[in-house]
């Protein structure tokens, strides 16, 4: 039997009950699915009168309730996992990373505006586990499709990704489809090309898949760069897995091309794994 784990989830002030029920959705029985949310007073504006003052103590009682009711319903629906609430003072990214180091799985709502779209970037560089990027559609409410998908589009750094997808896949009882964007090479004759990347990518997949020799996997070849192919059939799969690799900018670390696209056009969770 598996190791129990730990699953971190974090929620806002609204829509938590759907990045939850994704979080559980991904637990396994006797995991710790811990809710985290952040909390920061907003200051008074002397110059709004608009605005009321924040009475942080008033503050703190309504968000400790929203978070342990939230807790009380999760328990009530996944009587198998232990379910904990823990409440921090501070912007999302530093409370999130606190518990990145302790967490098999993260899982956060889809990055709508600035605060939560910095903190999954601050995520992706400092946690090691995988992050989960859930929609703000509950699972309950969605058609089943029950495929697990892996991009894979660097057979030299993609092996974390495609050992994740398996893993899951395997643990779910379901099939692992490889999606892979290819481009004929220049100065070559594409069907040498074809069968060259073919022979590739079957030599990379029996490396890391040779734990899961049961488990049904089908390469799907698509002709494109990973960014038109994830445009054109990202939002296909129940569940897709993207390895990422942060970018440096001028004042801060960002998702690759690839990984913010699949976070645009997908309506399902997707799965950001850290690329060796």
């Amino acid at each position: 039997m598996a190791s129990p784990r730990i699953v971190v989830a974090g929620i806002g002030d609204t829509a938590a009950m759907p990045v939850l029920h994704w979080a559980a959705l991904m637990a396994r029985p006797r995991d710790t699915l811990r809710i985290v949310h952040a909390y920061a007073p907003v200051p008074y504006a002397a110059s709004d009168w608009t605005l009321p003052v924040e009475d942080e103590a008033v503050m703190r009682q309504t968000v400790t309730r929203h978070v342990r009711d939230a807790g009380r319903r999760l328990q009530a629906e996944r009587h198998d996992l232990r379910v904990e609430t823990v409440l921090g003072r501070g912007t999302p990214s530093r409370i999130m990373s606190r518990f990145a180091g302790s967490a098999s799985l993260i899982v956060v709502g889809s990055p709508h505006h600035c605060a939560t779209h910095l903190m999954l970037t601050e995520l992706a560089a400092h946690a090691a586990c995988p992050l989960l990027v859930a929609p703000a559609l509950d699972p309950a409410t969605k058609p089943e499709r029950g495929r697990v998908t892996a991009l894979l589009r660097d057979l030299t750094s993609d092996g974390p990704v495609i050992e994740t997808a398996a893993a899951e896949a395997a643990q779910k009882r379901s099939p692992l489809v490889v999606l892979r964007p290819w481009e004929p090479p220049e100065h070559t004759d594409e069907r040498v090309g074809e069968e060259l990347d073919e022979q590739l990518v079957a030599d990379f997949l029996a490396d890391h898949l040779h734990h899961y020799p049961k488990l049904a996997v089908t390469v799907e070849r698509r002709l494109g760069d990973p960014v038109t192919v994830l445009t054109r059939e990202g939002n296909r799969t129940e569940l897709l897995f993207i390895g990422h690799k942060l970018g440096p900018t001028s004042d801060w670390v960002a998702l690759d091309h690839a990984a913010e696209t699949a976070l645009k056009v997908r309506t399902a969770p997707t799965i950001l794994v850290r690329a060796a």
